[in-house]
């Protein structure tokens, strides 16, 4: 038994050393060869350098990675470095990135002048193998770039809304990195227009802009309009100044920033009051102004106020306008009318006597909302106004259409103008009749629908006469002359006027 022990080992110890020559002969360690830099994080102060070494395992087993070390030197000055952590295990015939990364702080060190500086990194990967312990020296020289300013341009706020209570501006920020690696950066500052108090404005977040890339970015400022007189001086000029003072903050650096320029003012002026839609109930005063908006965006014009005095009498006022809007980036003619009636001053007297002339009278006040704050453009004019007048209504004959022994019949032609130089509608006229001071009857001409200016329509009512009730009437058809006399009222839509007059006609056969 001892003796196949002996034997058995005997022949076992052979087989050992001819599979460890096996593998000796199979096998070989990792390589390690440089895989590439990238700065990554950067801001105007520090950045964060990755060094990356492709590992290849060309054997047929897998590898693990149980170490590893590196040093770095920037411009002479060491910078501390993050390894990859040990575990890592490589598949066999496979290849896997391992990066060393560093934090450089070029303030720390004293290099923010510098264009680049030189970097030298060396260290060691070490793996377990079937073979035993193995480690791989690594080690690359380089320059890195130091971080420079930005290239930052700041241009005329733009306009983005405008209310009653203030307007909401941005400022156009163009920043170019000029590095060849990305930089992260925010903005502040504050920003005056005119004579309105400074506004704080700034990024929500930060921002990054790309390696050699250029971002357009928008300042958000809300200005809260002050007083209209303290911005007077400035709506005169037409232009309100912009100045805007902040920072562009890369890490511990920052960019001081200044932007002075004008911004232009939308501008309103009066242009003239006029007066249209007349008819005998009243008329519409139209307030015409004219407007410039410079600005990219529509304005709404404020709740103005305008009123319309008679003679002294007010007779009508607006509050606020209709909706009217100011056209973007060019000019606006606005109209506002404002309707008014003509009240007491058209009485009967007036309607059927001589041309009266009234004095209107506009006034009030147009507002509007500016970057700098709300301006009143004040309206006050006065012009003269011929009141109109009611239709005339004339008898223009009498004629007999029939005569018996006990009656007659006649034909009463009557004649209604319009004394205005506008068309009147809805015309109607009705009254009694008296013949030689006899009441003969009512008399109406219906609705005579819509009479032009300056025009007439003729009437024709037939009455009959009864001689043995009205002899004074009987007499006047024998002599060939009646006193014809009328009492009733002539109208046009709602106004109406008493008319009451008599006259002799002779009496046509």
């Amino acid at each position: 038994m001892k003796r196949v022990l002996v034997v058995a080992v005997v022949s076992l110890s052979p087989s050992c050393a001819l599979l460890e020559k096996v593998v000796a002969e199979t096998m070989s360690p990792p390589v390690a060869v440089f895989g590439g830099e990238r700065v990554g994080g950067a801001s105007l102060d520090q950045a964060t350098l990755n060094l990356s070494f492709v590992v290849t395992n060309p054997n047929p087993v897998s590898v693990s990675l149980t170490g590893a070390q590196a040093t770095l030197e920037v411009d002479g000055k060491p910078v501390d470095v993050s390894a990859p952590a040990a575990g890592l295990r490589i598949a066999p015939n496979s290849r896997a990135t391992l990066d060393f990364s560093a934090r450089v702080r070029f303030r720390e060190l004293g290099l923010l002048e510098r264009p680049g500086v030189v970097y030298r990194a060396q260290g060691s990967l070490s793996f377990s193998t079937p073979l035993g312990p193995s480690t791989l020296p690594v080690e690359h020289s380089g320059t890195l770039d130091v971080p420079r300013p930005p290239e930052v341009a700041v241009a005329l706020p733009r306009l983005t809304g405008l209310g009653l209570e203030g307007v909401a501006l941005e400022v156009p920020v163009q920043v170019k990195n000029i590095n060849p690696f990305p930089l992260s950066f925010t903005l502040q500052g504050s920003l005056e227009v005119g004579p309105l108090a400074k506004v704080a404005t700034a990024t929500a977040a930060e921002e990054r802009v790309g390696a050699g890339e250029t971002r357009q970015l928008g300042l958000p400022a809300q200005v809260l309009f002050q007083a209209v007189a303290a911005a007077a001086s400035a709506f005169r000029d037409g232009s309100a100044k912009v100045v805007f003072e902040g920072a562009l903050r890369s890490g511990e650096v920052t960019v001081p920033l200044r932007f002075t320029d004008a911004i232009p003012l939308p501008r309103l002026a009066l242009k003239g009051v006029g007066l249209s839609e007349l008819s005998l109930e009243g008329a519409t005063a139209v307030v015409t102004v004219t407007a410039e908006n410079p600005l990219p965006i529509a304005i709404d014009l404020g709740p103005s106020r305008l009123s319309v005095s008679l003679d002294g009498n007010k007779v009508a006022e607006m509050q606020q306008p209709p909706a009217t809007r100011l056209a973007a980036a060019g000019p606006t003619e606005i109209q506002l009318p404002v309707r008014f009636g003509f009240g007491s001053l058209l009485s009967a007297a007036v309607a059927m006597g001589q041309p009266r002339t009234a004095r209107v009278r506009v006034e009030g006040s147009l507002v509007l909302p500016t970057p700098v704050g709300i301006f009143q453009v004040p309206v006050d004019e006065t012009r003269p106004l011929e009141l109109p007048r009611l239709p005339e209504l004339t008898f223009s004959g009498v004629r007999l259409a029939s005569l018996s022994l006990t009656s007659a019949t006649l034909s009463v032609e009557m004649t209604l103008v319009n004394r205005n130089a506008f068309a009147i509608s809805a015309v109607r006229a009705s009254g009694a009749l008296a013949l030689a001071g006899v009441r003969l009857g009512e008399i109406s001409s219906g609705e005579l629908g819509e009479v032009e200016a300056g025009g007439t329509r003729k009437l024709n009512t037939l009455l009959t006469v009864d001689f043995l009730r009205t002899a004074a009437a009987a007499q006047a058809v024998r002599s060939g002359t009646v006193s014809v006399g009328f009492d009733g009222s002539v109208a046009s839509g709602a106004v109406s006027a008493p008319l009451k007059w008599a006259q002799t006609v002779p009496l046509a056969r």
